[in-house]
């Protein structure tokens, strides 16, 4: 899903099974220049033996194009709901807090492993000052 998230408006990746593996999300876009962003991974299913997903949130370079990882979630085993917080004028203390000046074209990417592994989850989010 490409959009033009408005200012102040929540966003919502909708999500399908993913198995084994590693992908990146579709890119989604900073149009209000926001500098903070509060995400919320929910992951509503998991199967498989030993089954594990990592998450990160990437950002790309507006020069060269390539994509960096700005921050990575600690490895997700079982439903729950995981959340975090990117913004520069903070400095991570714990958890799921980043510092980071996020750039205008940004995408999450996530990494399954285990034996058999399905997970389905839903990343939303929204834009702050």
């Amino acid at each position: 899903m490409n959009s033009n998230i408005p200012p102040n408006l929540n966003f919502t990746i909708e999500s399908t099974t993913h198995s084994g593996g590693s992908d990146d999300g579709t890119v989604f876009y900073n149009t209000g220049g926001y500098p903070g962003l509060t995400v919320f991974i929910d992951v509503t299913s998991v199967s498989g033996t030993g089954p594990s997903i990592t998450f990160a949130l990437k950002e790309q370079d507006p020069v060269s194009e390539t994509w960096a990882t700005v921050g990575t979630f600690s490895a997700v085993t079982s439903t729950q709901l995981k959340g975090g917080w990117f913004h520069p004028a903070i400095t991570p203390s714990s958890g799921a807090i980043f510092s980071a000046l996020l750039t205008r074209n940004l995408r999450f990417s996530w990494s399954v492993s285990g034996t058999a592994p399905a997970f389905v989850f839903t990343i939303g989010g929204c834009w702050s000052a």
